[in-house]
């Protein structure tokens, strides 16, 4: 899909065109959520019973500071971010970045990867920039994510191969292995500009040029919100089932693990149809090993209900603050 450049003279050319292709992504997208969740029913009545099984009880502290660990991963994100949009000449307020991002962040739940990054070019696009160079970043944000997510599932299954859905740890040396060739700033150029094609059919865009250092830095940041959200999710884990002492550490890495391979997927193939539908199917897979089909099919719908409303709140939270400091913006 394409996003409009006030200055582009072929932007209203395939407006249509455009159109018409979101609408067929939406489409195929909702298919494939239809055909997961008939998949769902159809686990859940074959060995739904196994579920009965499990001991549970609810801890609403531990809920609670999984909504606390989880939003302080933004105090890393945001940064990374603002740094990204100022690599493309975007300098704002810290309030109009924060804001944008958190509503913008709301679109994840909607079928498909890219209405985030509609979102935020139109948003900024409001307020007078380029809203192809937001989507430039947005995309690049997104791909970078996307390797954080596979370098951190593969440093943990090569360490721990048992957590692997695979028990192999060829297979989280062969993902370091691709992680790092990303990293490689001609590869990883050549990479981004390829998706930037793919989302903005012929738009010209903004070439990257981020060194290999920068790079570098802002995956890092990326992997401690990762391991982050997912320490958030163990914490989510914990506060409906008991968790013995001698297996919390191994728990926290199995989470952290599969909270990353559905990370991976969710953002590396973001411009896919159906991108929830790869993103929870591949943290299913990883938690598979450790949990009963049934138990982690179950658990991966509970942590999407878990983060929609850590979004809305933080979203709701920033339009309070928003209108209280800022009236009229």
């Amino acid at each position: 899909m394409a996003l409009d450049h006030p200055q582009s003279p072929r932007a209203s050319l395939p407006t249509v065109h455009r159109r018409k292709l979101g609408l067929s992504k939406l489409a195929s997208s909702s298919f494939l959520l239809v055909l997961a969740i008939g998949l769902i029913i159809y686990i859940l009545l074959r060995d739904g019973g196994r579920i009965l099984e499990q001991h549970f009880r609810f801890h609403p502290a531990l809920l609670v500071l999984s909504f606390i660990i989880a939003s302080s991963g933004l105090l890393i994100s945001i940064p990374v971010w603002r740094s990204l949009l100022s690599c493309y000449g975007i300098h704002r307020p810290l309030h109009n970045d924060v804001s944008i991002y958190s509503y913008s962040s709301l679109a994840l739940v909607l079928p498909g990867g890219i209405w985030n990054i509609v979102s935020r070019s139109v948003s900024y696009q409001r307020l007078g920039e380029s809203g192809l160079s937001v989507a430039t970043a947005s995309v690049v944000e997104t791909l970078i994510i996307g390797v954080a997510a596979a370098g951190l599932y593969s440093i943990i299954t090569v360490f721990q191969p048992a957590i692997s859905y695979w028990n192999n740890p060829w297979i989280g040396l062969l993902l370091s292995l691709l992680a790092l060739t990303l990293l490689q700033p001609r590869i990883f150029h050549r990479v981004v500009n390829w998706v930037l094609r793919k989302v903005n059919r012929g738009e010209s865009f903004p070439e990257t040029t981020f060194s290999y250092k920068q790079t570098l830095l802002w995956i890092g940041l990326e992997m401690s919100v990762l391991a982050i959200g997912g320490t958030a999710v163990f914490l989510l884990l914990a506060s409906i089932t008991p968790i013995s002492q001698a297996n919390i550490p191994s728990t926290i890495i199995s989470v952290i693990a599969a909270w990353a391979a559905g990370s991976s997927a969710g953002n590396l193939l973001f411009w896919l149809p159906g991108t929830p539908v790869l993103r929870d199917g591949a943290m299913i897979l990883a938690l598979a090993p450790g949990l009963t089909l049934p138990m982690a099919v179950i658990f991966v719908l509970l942590v999407r209900l878990w983060s929609l409303a850590s979004l809305l709140f933080w979203a709701g939270l920033v339009w309070v603050t928003m209108h209280l400091h800022f009236p009229g913006k």
